[in-house]
């Protein structure tokens, strides 16, 4: 019985565990950028 018990606790810690990983990285890869890349020049046409 003891072992049962072990085996569900540590499914459901690891589940929870692997649930808050994934959830970090897709909030850090689709997170707005703290500045808009666009504002900057990319292209420099030699304009004087």
């Amino acid at each position: 019985m003891a072992k049962l018990i072990s085996l569900i606790v540590s499914a459901i810690v690891g589940a929870a565990l692997a649930g808050l990983a994934v959830a970090g990285v897709v909030s850090s890869t689709t997170a707005a950028p703290k500045t808009n890349p666009a504002s900057s020049q990319i292209v420099d046409y030699g304009n004087r």
